[in-house]
């Protein structure tokens, strides 16, 4: 498959993308079982391929926007222990090693696990380290550092994100699959405090939550390769959804999450007072439509996997209840004493 010579300025990340997108187009071909991309008759070295430089067209089925799981897998911190629930049983399993069964330190204050459940992403208690952790290791990895950092997100290509947070300053930090620090510039936000913020599928978009004194609304950016110099992206093109005109309950945003490739759910509240509720909306910001539950239990944050044929989100209560969306306005409790939680495949 030829390329242009753009591509060798990419990162790893970024042609891990380039090669997905492509591989997921010819995977609809069975005749087609492996590619091999190229510039000007030269191999691109793309992450994870065989010694002949091809990729499998299965190769990036983790990074698919379209993930189809009918019964995903439910992970929880509970009381500073990480594990698994049990969809049928509610039982929860800790897992093994230092962030599992054998957790005897402080417990994070932000976790996420990646689309496939290969690893986590962890904030420690002081806010300051993005840290890598997989299950039964009993040691975490050091990513990043920042100040206070908001709950991180394992992206379908498996970079580590985060935003640091000072005053009303906002950065992205973000880290490969790799360890490479991906080098992002996002001049709109460093005049802006966001609290909560979530990477598209497809890498093409985030959307953020962003504060202004009594104020939270929702905003989209664009994320694009820069042209020329070292390798990295842009986050620009920042545009504010007020979405209280077509629903009062979405007046306060306090989360956001991708649903699929072109719809979000948040949580939003009416009033500082009101209970959060989640809501369904498409990625323009447009038809906003409340999914409930209806007892009013007060949401504070989600957990969302993308997938193709269905909802895939995970909700928790500011009692530390776990609720797992099974139809609009039908919310399952799964867990309670949980402080974090994760969706994966």
């Amino acid at each position: 498959m030829p390329l242009s010579p753009e591509v060798t300025r990419l990162t790893d990340a970024q042609r891990r993308q380039v090669a997905a997108q492509v591989s997921w187009t010819l995977a609809a071909y069975p005749q087609v079982s492996r590619v091999r991309f190229t510039v000007g008759g030269t191999s691109v070295a793309i992450p994870g391929a065989a010694e002949d430089d091809t990729v499998s067209t299965g190769l990036f089925t983790s990074m698919s926007p379209l993930i189809s799981s009918d019964l995903p897998t439910m992970k929880v911190l509970r009381r500073g222990v990480l594990g698994q629930v049990s969809d049928q049983s509610g039982t929860f399993t800790p897992l093994r090693g230092l962030l599992g069964a054998d957790s005897g330190g402080e417990s994070p204050v932000g976790v996420a696990v990646e689309p496939s459940g290969g690893f986590w992403a962890v904030v420690d208690s002081s806010r300051q380290n993005l840290l890598s952790w997989q299950e039964g290791a009993r040691v975490t990895r050091q990513l990043a550092s920042g100040t206070g950092l908001l709950r991180p997100q394992v992206s379908t290509d498996g970079t580590c994100w985060t935003v640091s947070v000072q005053g009303d300053s906002s950065r992205f930090i973000a880290v490969g699959s790799s360890r490479g620090r991906l080098q992002i510039r996002a001049d709109e936000l460093a005049t802006r405090r966001v609290v909560a913020f979530s990477v598209s599928p497809d890498l093409a978009r985030v959307a953020v939550v962003l504060q202004d004194r009594g104020d939270r609304v929702l905003a989209m950016l664009r994320i694009r390769p820069t042209t020329g110099g070292a390798p990295g992206v842009v986050v620009d093109g920042l545009r504010e959804y007020h979405l209280q005109g077509s629903d009062s309950g979405l007046t306060l945003i306090d989360d956001v999450g991708w649903i699929s490739a072109t719809e979000l759910m948040v949580v939003a509240r009416a009033t500082a007072d009101s209970p959060g509720a989640p809501y369904q909306i498409a990625l323009d910001g447009s038809d906003g439509m409340a999914v409930g539950p209806l007892s009013g239990v007060n949401i504070v944050s989600l957990s969302t996997l993308p997938r193709s044929d269905g909802i895939n989100v995970l909700a928790l209560t500011d009692g530390g209840q776990v609720l797992r969306f099974e139809d609009r306005y039908r919310w399952r409790t799964v867990a309670d004493q949980v402080t974090g939680m994760g969706i994966c495949i």
